[in-house]
């Protein structure tokens, strides 16, 4: 499956899912990273239950030493930051504005783990 922000598309992402399960974001033309498909879905579900209290126990977000909120899982970790969020893992990061992160993460929770 891939993604594509509706009517807009201010990060330049499109993102989707490889044969030997893996997730493959292209942050521009020229660019991609890669990331495995159960840690994107693991630190996207982590996050929106984190955002969303959606159970009692539900992950907490910690505070890195900038005071940023962080939720981590698998080696990627999606962190606050003044205006937006940041998804990193294995050396790379994205910075993506709320919406985004809330229709990704919102598909992981609606479908599950083939969602990407």
């Amino acid at each position: 499956m891939s993604y594509i922000r509706p009517c807009t598309n201010p990060e330049g992402l499109y993102i989707i899912g490889t044969d030997n399960d893996q997730i493959e974001i292209f942050y521009t033309p020229y660019i991609s990273y890669f990331m495995p498909r159960d840690t994107f879905v693991g630190v996207l579900r982590d996050w929106w239950a984190a955002q969303y209290h959606l159970w009692e126990s539900s992950p907490e977000f910690k505070l890195d030493k900038n005071n940023n909120e962080y939720i981590a899982w698998g080696g990627a970790r999606i962190t606050s930051d003044v205006w937006h969020w940041i998804l990193s893992y294995a050396g790379w990061s994205i910075r993506m504005h709320h919406t985004t992160l809330h229709y990704l993460a919102h598909g992981v929770v609606m479908r599950g783990t083939d969602a990407y």
